[in-house]
């Protein structure tokens, strides 16, 4: 029984050992020539792998290289204005002796000064070209398209070349414009006996902010907004008055001529005055230029004033009117050479701020005895009226220069002495002859229009 069980039990062992071999690994033998093709497929791995590295590395260099680059224009208008650039340019210049001749040197040589220019620059024929651009928009047809601005330019270009349209209707808009600045269409020193004129009251303040307002012409006072020295990034009103009757276009007398006769006369001298012993002369010279402009023709200004009022009013016969005329070119010119003369100082101005009411007190006391004067306030008021928002607060100050606060006092210590009638006879001389003669008038050609209406 026992020798039964042991074989029974050998032969499953035996089983056991069989089945278990058929599952046992094979072995394996590697040679020489397998392990290396092992390795270089390795190997060729490992340089794919560097290769693809490297060139997206290279790829995404120069991607950011080329974003990170300024956008270059390279249309004709950008490639004409670098040309033009380098043309002006004179390379043999070192640009650290001297970097103006070295960006400009030769701008000069190419653009040679017209004749009838006193001086000629880069910024000249920039606007040169650019009225010749505005010229070409404005002789186009107007459409439905147009805004409405850029249609009104239009039209007045095409008024502008029209004389005769402009002689015909032209001097029916001055009537009106007289009526809205309260002013009559003759002067009421014409017209009126001395007890009327005593009795005469003018609003002159009122008059010259709405001339200001509606035509940007400063008659007795006038306004300006400035860069504020002190902050860069806000502007700031300032109450000023310069006059400069070749800027007026005054023709009841001929500035452009004796401006014209003095500015030569000064260049003349300035020409001359390389050598130190003509300093007397040049001085000499600019004194006599001075005494020039004071001298005023009554005769001439009163051909003027009547060639003035019988456009205005053309029922107006002034050839009895002689004698008259020749009183109210007299006063005119009176008025004129009363005003006080604004000294330029070669010092660099020192800006200061005040509001409203301490511009006014110093005005005040610039004309003591006097009683006070209100002006500034009144003036501010008529001017802003259409533009509240914009007013001047009362705390908010202006920009001004003690020289310029001292001259409008000595000009309202001038003015308060006046009569109404004879300061309305220099506000409407001023008016009538800016508009009546404006430049817009002298505009024959095509290229002169184009500059009255971008003006």
């Amino acid at each position: 029984m026992a020798t039964q069980f042991e074989d029974r039990f050998m032969a499953m062992n035996v089983q056991a050992a069989a089945q278990f071999k058929t599952f046992q690994p094979t072995a394996m033998t590697f040679t020489k020539q397998s392990s290396c093709h092992v390795f270089c497929r390795r190997f060729f791995i490992c340089i794919l792998l560097a290769a693809v590295v490297i060139l997206s590395s290279i790829v995404y260099a120069i991607y950011s290289y080329t974003s990170s680059l300024p956008d270059v224009c390279h249309s004709k208008e950008c490639l004409r204005s670098a040309a033009a650039f380098k043309q002006n340019m004179d390379l043999n210049v070192d640009p650290c002796e001297d970097f103006y001749s070295y960006v400009c040197g030769n701008w000069a040589d190419d653009h040679p000064r017209p004749e009838r220019h006193g001086a000629y620059s880069w910024y000249d024929e920039r606007q040169t070209r650019i009225y010749r651009n505005i010229r070409t928009q404005l002789e186009a047809n107007s459409s439905r398209l147009d805004p409405k601005p850029v249609a009104q330019a239009k039209s007045m270009y095409k008024a502008c070349l029209s004389e005769v349209n402009r002689e015909r209707y032209g001097y029916t808009a001055v009537q009106r414009y007289l009526k809205e600045f309260d002013l009559p269409l003759t002067p009421t020193l014409l017209n009126h006996t001395k007890t009327s004129y005593r009795k005469y009251k003018y609003d002159w303040i009122s008059s010259v902010a709405k001339i200001q307002r509606k035509l940007g012409l400063n008659v007795i006072v006038g306004f300006n907004i400035d860069q504020d020295h002190v902050d860069k990034n806000r502007n700031r009103l300032t109450l000023e008055y310069h006059y400069g009757p070749d800027e007026l276009r005054f023709p009841a007398y001929e500035w452009s001529k004796l401006t014209a006769k003095t500015r030569n006369r000064r260049q003349a001298v300035r020409s001359s005055s390389e050598d130190t012993d003509e300093s007397d002369d040049e001085s000499a010279d600019n004194e006599a230029g001075e005494d020039d402009e004071d001298e005023i023709d009554t005769s001439e200004m009163a051909e003027s004033f009547a060639r003035i009022i019988e456009a205005i009013n053309p029922s107006i016969d002034t050839s009895e009117m002689d004698d008259k005329l020749k009183v109210l070119a007299e006063r005119f010119a009176e008025f004129h050479q009363s005003l006080p003369k604004l000294v330029e100082s070669e010092e660099e101005a020192k800006f200061e701020y005040y509001t409203v009411q301490e511009l006014q007190n110093a005005t005040d006391n610039h004309i003591k005895p006097k009683k006070p004067y209100p002006v500034w306030q009144r003036y501010l008021d008529v001017l802003f009226a259409n533009q509240p928002d914009v007013k001047p607060s009362s705390d908010e100050q202006l920009q001004m220069t003690p020289e310029n606060v001292e001259f409008l006092g000595k000009l309202i210590d001038v003015v308060s002495e006046k009569s109404p009638a004879l300061i309305e006879l220099y506000v409407w001389g001023t008016v009538t002859s800016f508009l009546v003669e404006h430049e817009f008038n002298d505009a024959t050609l095509e290229e002169d229009c184009a500059q009255v209406v971008h003006n």
